[in-house]
């Protein structure tokens, strides 16, 4: 796991031509390891093919990777992956987010 984070593949955009220098538009980059690399791919594959309900559903860990916190987010990919999958039983710990008063702690 070290290895990996060290050793990470960069890819660069190109310098020249009518695209370069315009708005950075970020790459995806997997694991090397097989087993997280086919759970990645996976999870890229079924992301919405519309860009409006892409972002929607990549809002969550957007927010969680703007904060730069490893402990945050640890907490919330945890979280994520304690949700039910389905989509009924969503609406209880969604409204618990919202509203403290559901909540059973």
């Amino acid at each position: 796991m070290t290895r990996e984070r060290q050793q990470f593949p960069w890819l660069l955009t190109d310098l020249t031509g009518p695209e370069a220098w315009q708005e950075f538009k970020p790459s995806a980059h997997v694991p090397i390891y097989p087993h997280r690399r086919e759970a990645v791919v996976q999870f890229l594959r079924e992301l919405p093919a519309d860009a409006g309900n892409r972002a929607k559903a990549l809002a969550y860990l957007g927010r969680l990777q703007r904060t730069q916190h490893r402990v945050h987010i640890a907490d919330g990919l945890a979280y994520v992956r304690g949700l039910p999958g389905d989509p009924k039983a969503l609406d209880a710990p969604l409204n618990a987010m919202v509203d403290p008063t559901l909540r059973t702690r």
